[in-house]
C-alpha cells in the first residue's frame, strides 16, 4: 500500500471491513513506512486544515467542508483516519485523544488489534484506563484477555469498567439489547468473580443509589447489591466476606451516594444478631465517621445489638462523644437515645446509679451545636443529677459558653442541682431583654445620599515597571480578586512607553506561559473566548509589542455575556494606545476597591487630559461615568467649572450642575444618558431628552430598567419516571412597561422619520447601560461561559456599581442553574457576592435575592459567601429585614426551598450578637405570617427565630400570633409555634 492508496482508502471508503482487511497480514515494517503518512492525515482532517505539501485530493476534500472543524470528529473520513492510526502507527500516535474511532466501529477496531496484536497494546490499554473517559469497552477487554493479547489490568478504570458493563440495562445503548441478570453475567464468566471485592475498594456506580441508573429496566434486571445477595443466597459466594467487605468499603474516601450504597447493601445481606456482634468493633470505628449517614447506619446497628443485649458498652462509650462533634441534629439525638438506653440498663443493675462513662458521653452532647441535641442532653443529665460526680459537674459548668441561649434557663436549672461542686457565680443570669442598641434599622438611603469611599478600600496603583511585570505574572497563573485585573490594566496603560533594554528578556517567559494556556481556570493564560480572553490580548499586546486580537468567532454551548460588550471595546481602545506606546491615565480606572471612582480623583484626571489637549468623548470617559462615587461630588462639581467644551458640560451635568443636553448634542447621545445614569441611575431621562428625537428603546437608556421574577416548580414525568424542577424565570424591560418594539410609541413615523435622516436610532452596544441588560448569546445551550470565571463575575457588578442590579440578577439566573448542586470548580457562583461585599451602598432587592438564594442553595462555597454577607450587611445596615421577607415569600411560593439549608444558615447568623438576632428576628416575623408553615421542613426556619427570641426578643405582631396559632398537633413546627406563643 502506498501513501496515495493510504489517503483515498481513508477519504473515499464507507466500508469499514474493507479498511481493516487492506491492512490484514500487513508486517510491522509495511506499517512503519505508512505510519507518519496515516498520523499527519489524522491531524489534517481534525484540525480542518490542509498542510502546504498536502494533495489536491486532501485539501479539495478539506475546503468542501462548511462547518467547523470538530463538528467532524465523527464523520466516516476522520473515523477511518482513526483505525488507520490503530492499524499502523505507534504508541505515541493511539494515545493521543483526538485519534478516536467512532463508537459503531468498535467492532472493526477489535479486529484490526487482533490482526496486528501490536506490543504496544497492554501499555495503551493502561494508558486509557487512566483517562477519566476511556474509548475501551469491557466486553473488548475480556476478548484481549482471554485471547492472551493482554493480561488483565490492575487499575481502577477496568474495574469502573466492570461495575457499570455488567450493570447496564439497555435503554441508553444506542442499539436497544437485551441485558441478562447480572448475577448470571457473574457466574457465565467465573473468573469475574475474583473482582467482586474491587467493588468496595475503589469508586464505582455499583452501590449508586441515583434512580436513572436503573432506568428502563426490564423485569428480571439485578442491581449489583441484588445481585451479590442472590450469589450469597446459592452460595456462590460468602455472604460474612460481603459483610466484612460493606464496612471496610464505608471507610474509603468515595462519594457519599456511594457509600450509603454500601450501608444500605449491609442492611439487604439481613446479618443477624451474632454476625453483627463479630463486627461491633468495625461498627464502633464508624462512629466517628466525617459523613454524617454513615455515622447514623453504625448508631443504629449498635442500637441493635443493645437490644440483643450484646453491647460492648467500653467500646462504644469510648467512642460515641466523636458523634456530637457533627453537625447533624440526627446523629446528636440518636446517640442520645442509645446513651439513654444503656444508662437505663445500667441503672437497674446498679441500684439506680448508671454507668459513669455513659453519663460521661451524655456531658459531650452539650458541646452539639443544634439546640435541639443540647435540650436532650440537659434532660438526660437533669433525670441523673444524683448519679453525677464533681468532675461531671465541672464538665457540664465548662459547657456553659457552647449552650444556645433558649436552653440556658434549662442549663440555670440542671447547674442549681450542682451543690458546691461547682461555684455558685457560674450559673448564668437570664438574658436580660435587648437593649437600645441591639434594636436594627437598615439603610435605606437613595444612592446620592450614600458614602462608598474610605481609607480603607483605597486601591494602590502600580508603582513601577518591575511590580507591573510581577503582577502580570501572577494574573497570568491566577488571578485573586478583580482588583488586581483592574490594577493590572492601569499599570499596562500607564507604562505603555516604558520598554528599557532588558525588557523582552524580563517579559519573555510571561509571553511563554501565556502562549501555552494554563489549568486555572482563573488565570489569564487559560482565558476562554470573550472578555477574559480580550484582557489577555491587551497583556500581550503590551509584553510583545504587537497588536494581539482576541477571537471573535461564536463557541456552540459557550455564553459571552452582552454586559461586557462595551468593556472589550474599551479593552481593544487600550490595546491600540499600547501597541502605539503612549501611556495615559485612564480616566475609568477605579480608585476604591468595588469599581468605585473619587469624583475629586476623575476631576483632576480630567484637567490632566486636558491640559495635553481635547478629552476625546472615548468609551474609556463613558465607563468612568458609571464609576463615579456619590461621595465628593459638591467639590468635584466645583473643580469641573474649569473643563471647557463637551467634556466639561458632561462632568458638571454628571456631578449634578445645570447643564443640560441640547439638540446640537444628538451625536454625543451615548455619553449624555450615560451622565444622566451616572446623575441618577434609576430616574426616567425621556422627557429631557425628548428634544434630541433618539431613537432608544433600550431598558437602562432614556428609560430605567425594570426586572420581573417568580418562582415555581414544574412537574415531568418520563415513563414511570415522575420529578419535579425548580423554575425561577427573570426578565427585564424598561420600567414604563413599553417593549423595544414599541417604545418610541410611534412605531411608523418613527420608521419613516429614521430615513429620512431625522430620528436617530442608537444600538445598545455603545451604551453600556444598556448592554448590561442584553442577553442576545447565540448558544442555545450554554455550558460554559463568561461568567464561569470567578474575576469576570466579580468584575460584572464593577461596570456599573451605582446600580449593580443587573450582576445580581445575572447572579441569580447562574445559582439557580445549580441550586440543588454541590460546589463545583468547573461552575463556580461565589463570584457573584463581590456585589455584596461593596460597603455604603443598600443592597436592593436584587441584593437580597441573591443573598436569598446563595442561603437556600446547596454549593458550600456559595452559602459561605452569602452567609458572611450577610452577617456582615447587619452590621453595615445594609440588609433590610422587611425587604428580605418579601423576597423569601416570593421565592417561596415556588415551593422548592429546601427550607433546612435555609435554617441552618440563619442559625449562625443568629449567633453572631444580639444585633444580628434582632435583624434576622425581624425579617422571620415579617416573613412567616405570609408563609405556609405546614411545608415539609418550615420547622428549620422557626427554629431560627426561637434563637432570635431567645436572644432578642421582639414582640409578636397579631398575623404572627394568628400564623404561629394555626399550628396544632404534635410536629415540630406546632411544638415550636406554641413555644413562641406561651
Amino acid at each position: 500500500m502506498t501513501p496515495d492508496d493510504l489517503e483515498q482508502l481513508i477519504l473515499e471508503n464507507n466500508d469499514t471491513e474493507a479498511v481493516r482487511l487492506a491492512f490484514k497480514g500487513m508486517d510491522e515494517k509495511a506499517r512503519k513506512k505508512l505510519s507518519s503518512t496515516a498520523s499527519a492525515l489524522q491531524r489534517q482532517l481534525w484540525d480542518g486544515k490542509a498542510n502546504a505539501t498536502s494533495s489536491d485530493r486532501l485539501t479539495k476534500f478539506l475546503k468542501a467542508r462548511k462547518e467547523a472543524s470538530y463538528t467532524h470528529w465523527n464523520s466516516r473520513a476522520n473515523s477511518n483516519a482513526a483505525l488507520a492510526v490503530f492499524a499502523v502507527g505507534p504508541l505515541s500516535a493511539v494515545k493521543k485523544w483526538q485519534t478516536r474511532p467512532s463508537y459503531e466501529d468498535s467492532q472493526v477496531l477489535r479486529k484490526i488489534i487482533a490482526d496486528r496484536r501490536p506490543e504496544w497494546l497492554e501499555d495503551w490499554v493502561h494508558h486509557e484506563l487512566e483517562q477519566e473517559w476511556t474509548r475501551i469497552e469491557f466486553p473488548t477487554l475480556r476478548i484481549w484477555i482471554r485471547d492472551g493479547l493482554i493480561s488483565r489490568p490492575e487499575s481502577d478504570g477496568y474495574y469502573r469498567l466492570f461495575a457499570s458493563h455488567l450493570m447496564r440495562t439497555g435503554f441508553y445503548g444506542r442499539d436497544k439489547e437485551a441485558v441478562p441478570p447480572l448475577s448470571k453475567q457473574l457466574l457465565d464468566d467465573p473468573a469475574l468473580l475474583d473482582d467482586i471485592e474491587w467493588l468496595f475498594r475503589i469508586e464505582t456506580n455499583a452501590f449508586n443509589t441515583n434512580s436513572w441508573l436503573v432506568k428502563g429496566a426490564a423485569d428480571h434486571y439485578e442491581t449489583w447489591p441484588q445481585a451479590l445477595v442472590k450469589l450469597a443466597d446459592g452460595g456462590h459466594y460468602d455472604r460474612g466476606k460481603l459483610l466484612d467487605l460493606a464496612l471496610a468499603g464505608l471507610q474509603a474516601d468515595i462519594k457519599q451516594n456511594q457509600l450509603s450504597g454500601y450501608h444500605k447493601f449491609f442492611r439487604l445481606l439481613k446479618p443477624g444478631d451474632d454476625q453483627l456482634a463479630a463486627r461491633q468493633p468495625a461498627l464502633v470505628a464508624l462512629l466517628c465517621h466525617p459523613v454524617g449517614h454513615v455515622a447514623k447506619f453504625a448508631i443504629d446497628m449498635l442500637a441493635g445489638l443493645e437490644k440483643a443485649k450484646l453491647l460492648d458498652d467500653d467500646q462504644v462509650l469510648r467512642e460515641m462523644p466523636s458523634v456530637f462533634s457533627g453537625e447533624g441534629k440526627g446523629n446528636g439525638i440518636a446517640a442520645l437515645r442509645l446513651l439513654e438506653k444503656v444508662a437505663r440498663r445500667t441503672a437497674r443493675q446498679a441500684e439506680g446509679r448508671p454507668d459513669a462513662n455513659a453519663l460521661g458521653a451524655v456531658i459531650e452532647g452539650l458541646r452539639h451545636a443544634h439546640a435541639d441535641v443540647q435540650a436532650k442532653a440537659i434532660a438526660l443529665l437533669t433525670t441523673y443529677a444524683d448519679a453525677l460526680d464533681r468532675a461531671q459537674w465541672q464538665d457540664i459548668e465548662s459547657f456553659g459558653a457552647f449552650m444556645s441561649v433558649s436552653n440556658r434557663a434549662a442549663m440555670n436549672d440542671l447547674l442549681g442541682q450542682a451543690g458546691d461542686a461547682i461555684e455558685p457565680a457560674s450559673i448564668a443570669a437570664a438574658p436580660a431583654a435587648v437593649d437600645e442598641a441591639a434594636s436594627y434599622t437598615p439603610d435605606i438611603r437613595s444612592f446620592a445620599e450614600c458614602s462608598v469611599l474610605g481609607e480603607a478600600n483605597r486601591l494602590e496603583p502600580v508603582k513601577d515597571l518591575q511590580e507591573l511585570i510581577d503582577l502580570a505574572f501572577h494574573c497570568a497563573e491566577i488571578v485573586d480578586d478583580v482588583d488586581e485585573i483592574e490594577r493590572l490594566l492601569d499599570g499596562i496603560s500607564r507604562f505603555a512607553d516604558q520598554r528599557p533594554a532588558d525588557f523582552q528578556d524580563r517579559v519573555n517567559p510571561l509571553i511563554h506561559r501565556m502562549s501555552k494556556r494554563g489549568s486555572s481556570h482563573n488565570g489569564l493564560a487559560s482565558a476562554y473566548p470573550g472578555v477574559a480572553e480580550s484582557v489577555r490580548a491587551l497583556v500581550l499586546t503590551w509584553a510583545m509589542g504587537e497588536l494581539r486580537g482576541s477571537h471573535k468567532q461564536e463557541l456552540v454551548q459557550y455564553s459571552r455575556e452582552d454586559a461586557f460588550v462595551p468593556m472589550i471595546t474599551f479593552l481593544h481602545w487600550v490595546a491600540r494606545h499600547v501597541h502605539r506606546r503612549e501611556p495615559r491615565q485612564l480616566l475609568s480606572t477605579p480608585t476604591h476597591e468595588g469599581g468605585w471612582i473619587d469624583p475629586v480623583v476623575w476631576t483632576e484626571r480630567l484637567q490632566h487630559l486636558a491640559s495635553n489637549g481635547t478629552v476625546e468623548d472615548s468609551i474609556d470617559f463613558r465607563l468612568s461615568l458609571l464609576r463615579l462615587a456619590p461621595d465628593n461630588r459638591c467639590r468635584a462639581r466645583a473643580n469641573a467649572e474649569a473643563l471647557a467644551g463637551n467634556a466639561g458640560r458632561l462632568a458638571r451635568f454628571a456631578l449634578g450642575g445645570d447643564e443640560a443636553p441640547v439638540r446640537n448634542d444628538r451625536k454625543h447621545y451615548v455619553s449624555w444618558i450615560t451622565a444622566a445614569r451616572a446623575r441618577d441611575p434609576m430616574a426616567d431621562w425621556s422627557e429631557l431628552f425628548e428634544p434630541l428625537d433618539i431613537d432608544d428603546p433600550w431598558p437602562g437608556g432614556a428609560v430605567p430598567s425594570a426586572y420581573r421574577w417568580h418562582s415555581a416548580i414544574e412537574a415531568g414525568q418520563h415513563g414511570d419516571m415522575r420529578w419535579k424542577t425548580p423554575i425561577f424565570e427573570v426578565e427585564v424591560e424598561r420600567a414604563d412597561g413599553k417593549s423595544n418594539a414599541a417604545a418610541n410609541g410611534r412605531a411608523a413615523f418613527s420608521s419613516i422619520s429614521r430615513l429620512l435622516g431625522v430620528r436617530k436610532r442608537i444600538g445598545w452596544e455603545a451604551m453600556p447601560t444598556a448592554a448590561v441588560h442584553q442577553h442576545q448569546s447565540k448558544a442555545k445551550y450554554h455550558w460554559y461561559g463568561d461568567l464561569n470565571t470567578t474575576w469576570v463575575a466579580q468584575w460584572l457588578g464593577y461596570i456599573w456599581p451605582q446600580d449593580p442590579a443587573f450582576a445580581c440578577y445575572r447572579g441569580v439566573r447562574k445559582l439557580m442553574q445549580r441550586v440543588d448542586d454541590n460546589a463545583s470548580n468547573w461552575t463556580p457562583a461565589h463570584g457573584f457576592f463581590k456585589a455584596l461585599f461593596v460597603r455604603g451602598r443598600p443592597w436592593g432587592e436584587a441584593g437580597h435575592l441573591l443573598l436569598a438564594l446563595g442561603l437556600v442553595g446547596k454549593d458550600a462555597d456559595a452559602k459561605g459567601l452569602a452567609v458572611d454577607a450577610l452577617i456582615e450587611g447587619i452590621e453595615t445596615r445594609q440588609f433590610n429585614p422587611a425587604l428580605f421577607a418579601d423576597v423569601m415569600a416570593r421565592v417561596s411560593a415556588g415551593e422548592w426551598v429546601k427550607y433546612n439549608r435555609l435554617g441552618e444558615s440563619l442559625k449562625q447568623v443568629v449567633q453572631v450578637s444580639p444585633v444580628h438576632a434582632n435583624a434576622i428576628g425581624a425579617a422571620l416575623l415579617h416573613w412567616l405570617p405570609k408563609f405556609d408553615l405546614g411545608q415539609r421542613n418550615a420547622f428549620h426556619v422557626l427554629e431560627a427565630l426561637v434563637e432570635a427570641q431567645a436572644i432578642a426578643p421582639q414582640s409578636l405582631g397579631l398575623e404572627a400570633r394568628t400564623a404561629f396559632g394555626q399550628l396544632s398537633g404534635k410536629t415540630k413546627a406546632a411544638k415550636l409555634a406554641q413555644q413562641m406563643l406561651a
